[in-house]
């Protein structure tokens, strides 16, 4: 820490300023000899005198400095936003002055405690018995303590809310995105969207793992949460190094030769079909004089997407290669696979076999997936056709 800096004067730095004032606590404001001789004689009585009458004595520079927040008149309004920005919609309605929401937890809750009447309790009819006394008091005592369990129920949603600061809706949603394994992206084309092949916990357990929040702190939550996605990492790069050694590679740094190789191999197919597609540019078509003024279709067709890559989605270590190759040619998420594919089977042993109809019914996906999966499962004989 330094103390060479001057406070009220250039030639008196703060450390002296300490010494000066330790000395005066010693000896008083009249023995300056001795106060000089405490200095270490760096300054002499005259000095330090003038010093302490002109910066510490009343009326002088240190005792303008003000001991107290001076009052502000834009102070008396509590911090808040303006009810018509954008930040005051995003606080789902919480006010920050009152501490409440405009539209509380069971926010009716309390007509019930309002329409109680206490003189059932003190002073009840003259012509009751003490059994209906009683159970008018034992009335009384139960709606009471109903609505003391539904007030206790808001504290503690309140108290949840506070804990793991809920009440931004978008700040959480992209907290909760960071460890979702889906992230979708708008491709170059405009109007498709591609999966980011991200590893990361699945979007079904991420919601699951929210519950937990009631019973976590935000610490042990956020650690339970880059836990399973370290895990789901670890997955994923052990997929990809079998995958790796599935092509015959045994070396580490030879897998990023194969990484970048396998990409350029990829794009110049994706090139090439894009070629080939062209009939201007096929040197087929040129000579064989089938080029003419209806080569071109009037609107042009929708090219077929690449190949998913789902070597770092989760559940790709469950499914076999030729699973993997439906996946990834169809586009398909392997933890959805997974589900459609039970639910395809289990609906086939329920009906006694299953039609392309009712698969497309159950299974809300693009017909032309549905259709693969379809075939490709009953290839497979996990599922059949319903017997005429």
């Amino acid at each position: 820490m330094r103390l060479d800096f001057p406070i009220f004067n250039d030639d008196w730095t703060s450390s002296e300023e300490l010494i000066l004032l330790n000395a005066l606590c010693v000896y008083g404001p009249d023995d300056w000899e001795n106060i000089s001789r405490y200095t270490g004689f760096k300054r002499t009585a005259k000095e330090c005198k003038e010093h302490y009458l002109k910066c510490y004595f009343p009326d002088s520079t240190f005792s303008k400095i003000p001991s107290y927040i001076p009052y502000r008149s834009s102070s008396n309004e509590p911090p808040r936003f303006e009810s018509s920005s954008v930040l005051y919609n995003a606080f789902s309605g919480y006010s920050a002055a009152r501490g409440e929401f405009k539209v509380d937890y069971d926010n009716d809750a309390e007509d019930i405690a309002s329409e109680l009447d206490l003189s059932l309790v003190h002073q009840p009819f003259e012509e009751w018995d003490e059994e209906a006394i009683h159970l008018s008091q034992m009335l009384f005592y139960s709606v009471v303590n109903a609505y003391r369990e539904r007030m206790r129920e808001r504290r503690r949603r309140h108290k949840v809310m506070r804990r793991h600061g809920l009440i931004q809706p978008q700040k959480n949603f992209l907290w909760l995105r960071r460890f979702d394994d889906t992230s979708m992206q708008w491709s170059n084309r405009g109007g498709d969207r591609l999966v980011a092949t991200v590893s990361g916990i699945s979007p079904q357990l991420v919601r699951i793992l929210t519950k937990f929040s009631q019973y976590l702190s935000p610490f042990q939550l956020d650690k339970l949460l880059e836990s399973l996605k370290n895990e789901a990492d670890l997955k994923a790069d052990l997929s990809y190094l079998y995958e790796v050694r599935r092509n015959g590679i045994r070396d580490l740094h030879l897998a990023l030769y194969h990484k970048k190789w396998a990409q350029r191999r990829e794009d110049f197919l994706r090139e090439r079909r894009k070629f080939l597609s062209n009939p201007y540019l096929n040197w087929r078509n040129l000579i064989e004089g089938k080029l003419n003024k209806n080569a071109f279709p009037i609107g042009q067709s929708r090219r077929p997407a690449p190949p998913l890559d789902i070597s770092k989605l989760p559940g790709n270590d469950k499914l076999s290669i030729k699973e993997r190759d439906l996946c990834s040619v169809a586009r398909i998420v392997p933890d959805s696979f997974i589900e459609f594919r039970n639910i395809l089977i289990a609906e086939c042993l329920r009906r006694g076999g299953l039609r392309l109809a009712n698969a497309r019914n159950l299974i809300k996906i693009d017909v032309n997936k549905t259709r693969k999966l379809y075939d490709f499962l009953l290839d497979e004989g996990s599922i059949y056709l319903t017997p005429n």
